[in-house]
């Protein structure tokens, strides 16, 4: 499984998408009859999985893939792991890609609560978050909680980095 990985990841790289997306389905089938639907190397291989088959342009299946991913992260590490909070951003990507701003919108959310709890209001993957969900609400037209979400960021990445980054 980890050589299908691999292989996919060097597919990828080279251009070759079709084949990575092939090789990273037969990683992913591998890794859940040996290891298992709830181990985490499973749930890495569907989340890169995702994120191959988005670059062909299948963003349902991308989704459906993203989403299990999700939910094993959620089952094996709790709402509040960096690899589910990764999870949530990657799946509100695929929806913003999809044209479905809002259902993005609605994970981008979760995942910057989240951040919050996990790391505390002033750590830079919260201000990631919060440039995330100000992009989210500008494509959707809501400018003035885009502008908020945005100067929160700032402030974060002005006191961790200084006015010069």
């Amino acid at each position: 499984a980890q050589c299908y990985g691999t292989l996919a990841l060097v597919c990828y790289h080279a251009g070759d998408h079709g084949a990575a997306v092939d090789f990273q389905q037969r990683a992913v089938i591998i890794y859940e009859r040996v290891l298992g639907y709830d181990h985490s190397e499973t749930a890495h291989a569907h989340m890169n999985l995702a994120l191959y088959l988005h670059t062909l342009g299948h963003n349902g299946a991308a989704i459906k893939h993203m989403k299990r991913s999700l939910y094993l992260f959620e089952l094996m590490a709790g709402p509040f792991h960096p690899d589910t909070a990764a999870a949530f951003i990657n799946l509100a990507m695929l929806y913003q890609d999809s044209s479905r701003i809002g259902a993005g919108l609605k994970y981008l959310l979760t995942a910057l609560k989240r951040s919050i709890t996990t790391f505390g209001p002033d750590h830079v993957q919260v201000a990631l978050s919060h440039h995330a969900v100000a992009i989210a609400y500008g494509m959707l037209g809501a400018f003035r909680q885009a502008i908020e979400h945005e100067k929160k960021a700032k402030k974060i990445y002005t006191t961790a980095y200084g006015n010069k980054h």
